[in-house]
């Protein structure tokens, strides 16, 4: 009878546990201004553009904004799930990116950021070098702007530079 209830009680307290942690979901107003759909200029260095369209939303019970890209062409050329959420244990957010490149080039990223701040900045390390994501958000235009910079002959070049306008 005592390992009945013992194992009524562990049983118990785990789902409690769980319930609690995952009903309380991630309250964070600058990662609510990325959900939505968008319209997404990309430029590259070359002067090459390409046009996305990226769809954000809470997911995994409010603990993740994901974006998922698809290049706008059809069958798109690019596509990307990119989940971003925080670890409180230890307070940074973090940014898994998985793209049509694959698991050579999915990565996680790590950020720290200020209260009332509008920008939060990843800093990944991928097997061939340095790479950085800065998301910064215009409160006046309501746009986003996605600045990406990596390790280049030992240098920080520019990689690519995303415009994020609602969907209208």
């Amino acid at each position: 009878m005592r390992k009945v209830l013992a194992l009524f009680l562990a049983t118990a307290v785990t789902a409690c546990a769980q319930r609690s942690f995952s009903d309380a979901g991630l309250k964070d107003p600058l990662l609510d201004k990325l959900t939505g759909d968008w319209d997404v200029v990309r430029t590259f260095p070359n002067g090459k553009v390409a046009n996305n369209r990226v769809h954000g939303e809470w997911v995994l019970q409010h603990q993740f904004v994901e974006l998922h890209y698809r290049d706008a062409a059809t069958p798109p050329k690019y596509e990307a799930i990119v989940l971003i959420g925080y670890d409180s244990t230890a307070k940074r957010y973090l940014c898994h990116w998985a793209d049509k490149f694959g698991g050579a080039y999915s990565a996680d990223g790590y950020a720290l950021r200020e209260d009332h701040s509008n920008a939060i900045e990843f800093a990944f390390a991928f097997h061939d070098g340095k790479l950085t994501n800065r998301f910064v958000f215009d409160p006046n235009e309501g746009t986003w702007k996605s600045t990406i910079r990596q390790i280049e002959k030992g240098e920080w070049k520019l990689f690519r530079e995303d415009k994020f306008t609602p969907v209208k």
